[in-house]
């Protein structure tokens, strides 16, 4: 490993650098005077930190389902896209599905949410984080993409859901979600 070798001056703390092997000033410190020096040496590499945190994807609890299709054939009957678990601790929650009328040439009235906690076939039956409502497919639609975002703080171990259920109309799919809950230290309150 390399060595650096250099003199820091007293009075004004500039540093240079020099080399041993030279003779003079070009190789050693001014050790008193005016322009007394401090002699200095150092390495490229200092001693190992402590370990740091963990990074990657320690802290992301993601579920994607790109090949599931879920018909919704009845009016107020619903069921789970996606659904991703959790550790407790608070999170940022982002989720994605795609919806469309089983027939394009008429329209649906779709409701879905961003839940926790149970289910059943007609509501979640735990905590609506999100919702996304009433989503209107009109005549003509072949597909549309509802977006969900929360934040949420867990106390225990918890399962996250896109759940979605047909409002009115005729049936529809839903078909591609992705779920996404990212850890995150605390979520702060906006200052008003």
């Amino acid at each position: 490993m390399a060595r650096f070798h250099g003199c820091v001056n007293q009075q004004t703390q500039a540093l240079r650098v020099i080399d041993p092997a030279q003779p003079g000033t070009a190789g050693h410190c001014t050790t008193s005077g005016p322009h007394a020096e401090t002699s200095i040496t150092w390495s490229q590499r200092g001693p190992a930190g402590p370990a740091g945190p963990a990074g990657g994807d320690a802290n992301v609890w993601r579920s994607y389902i790109s090949s599931q299709h879920v018909d919704f054939t009845t009016v107020g009957v619903g069921a789970t896209l996606d659904s991703v678990a959790v550790p407790a601790g608070t999170y940022s929650i982002t989720a994605q599905t795609e919806v469309g009328p089983d027939n394009p040439a008429t329209g649906s009235d779709v409701g879905c949410a961003l839940a926790t906690g149970g289910l059943t076939d007609t509501a979640p039956t735990g905590f609506i984080l999100e919702s996304a409502e009433e989503l209107s497919l009109p005549p003509g639609t072949v597909e549309s993409s509802v977006s969900m975002i929360a934040v949420a703080t867990f106390t225990a171990p918890s399962q996250i859901f896109i759940w979605c259920d047909l409002r009115s109309g005729d049936p529809f799919f839903g078909t591609t979600a992705n779920l996404v809950a990212l850890a995150v230290g605390q979520v702060n309150a906006p200052v008003s």
